[in-house]
């Protein structure tokens, strides 16, 4: 009885410690990965083949956030993040910052990976949300950091886009007036 109990305390222990493992690196609201994550895979050095990195960013959140709450800020980063995790594996998707996203994407070819990111384009165009896109792909690369920062840019161009098309939408997040949660 006494070693039963004993294999049983260390079984119960080590899935602990592996649920405690995971949430170390999974965003809580979102069940992607998070920043940690992120980090983490960026301190690695090695070569990426057939490789697709995808920047996203929600458009309009701090708006949201100051004139509906903060539930409805978590609405639109849950669909942005739906418009992600019914196109690609939540283990490739990172929440680096508050509205912020980056897929990666190993071994994948070139023509399904932007198909996975249009789909998830024309899911998002189906909600009253949007977000800002930057994706890159490359056959082969040992530079994910200098990849990353490259869609990064992509993405920042096509936000500086989407304000330009859409101004009614980017007021001043500090001088809208609270209309209380939807």
């Amino acid at each position: 009885d006494l070693l039963a109990s004993i294999l049983r305390n260390i079984f119960k222990n080590k899935a602990l410690i592996e649920k405690v493992e995971r949430e170390k690196y999974t965003d809580s609201l979102l069940k992607v990965k998070n920043r940690y994550a992120f980090d983490k895979l960026l301190a690695n050095t090695c070569s990426y083949n057939n490789l697709g990195v995808a920047f996203v960013d929600a458009n309009g959140l701090g708006v949201i956030n100051n004139m509906y709450g903060y539930r409805a800020g978590d609405e639109l980063l849950k669909t942005v993040t739906k418009s992600l995790t019914d196109n690609f594996k939540s283990e490739d998707i990172y929440r680096i910052g508050g509205d912020e996203f980056v897929v990666i994407c190993l071994n994948i070819s070139k023509d399904l990976f932007y198909e996975k990111l249009t789909n998830g384009y024309v899911y998002l165009n189906t909600t009253p949300y949007s977000a800002s896109y930057g994706a890159s792909y490359r056959e082969k690369t040992s530079n994910l950091s200098e990849l990353i920062k490259e869609t990064s840019i992509m993405m920042k161009k096509s936000k500086e886009k989407y304000r330009e098309e859409h101004p009614e939408e980017y007021v001043d997040k500090y001088k809208v007036k609270y209309k209380g949660e939807v």
